[in-house]
């Protein structure tokens, strides 16, 4: 016997008859279990700070050491239905805010990634279930925010498309810390 029962299917839309959360937070939401996915699957400990500080929105830890050392990550997370690509292709784009990206920037005991998530638009199906498999909907891409500090309202960031977000991607960043 399979879980679920062989057969079952089911999709889970974003705009549910009972669903009352606005967009921006049901989208947010979406892009937190997408990226603890990824990092829970390759055996990381990932935590939802209880306030939205310094450019966190998910931290990344190691369970025990790993080479050599316990490591920990933060992770900005920014989430849109329509991912810019750049350059042919070879970039995605992400215009920040002047606040965000500068707060980015400050140094601090954590490296910092920005994390961009392609979630599904509004009709399309965020997760799939179809016995075995469950699966998640979207895409994600990492990077650095460069400097310098920005005095316009929003900067743009380009992070390489080849940068995807997976399970060997987050030990790179980890490897960072």
């Amino acid at each position: 016997m399979s879980f679920p029962p062989e057969g079952f299917s089911h999709e889970v839309l974003p705009i549910h008859p009972e669903c009352i959360a606005p967009r921006e937070r049901w989208q947010e939401w979406f892009s937190w279990a997408f990226v603890m996915s990824i990092a829970t699957a390759a055996g990381l400990v990932v935590q939802v700070p209880t306030v939205d500080s310094q450019k966190k929105d998910l931290q990344v830890e190691t369970w025990r050491p790993f080479e050599g050392r316990q490591r920990v990550i933060g992770l900005q997370l920014k989430s849109t239905f329509t991912p810019t690509f750049t350059d042919e292709g070879g970039n995605v784009a992400y215009d920040l805010k002047r606040d965000d990206y500068n707060g980015m920037l400050v140094p601090g005991s954590i490296p910092r990634f920005l994390v961009v998530v392609a979630v599904p638009k509004p009709t399309n199906p965020l997760v799939s279930i179809h016995a075995p498999h469950c699966r998640l909907h979207g895409a994600a891409w990492w990077g650095k925010v460069p400097g310098p500090e920005t005095a316009q309202a929003t900067k743009r960031v380009t992070i390489p498309s080849s940068q995807r977000l997976t399970s060997a991607a987050v030990f790179e960043m980890l490897r960072e810390s």
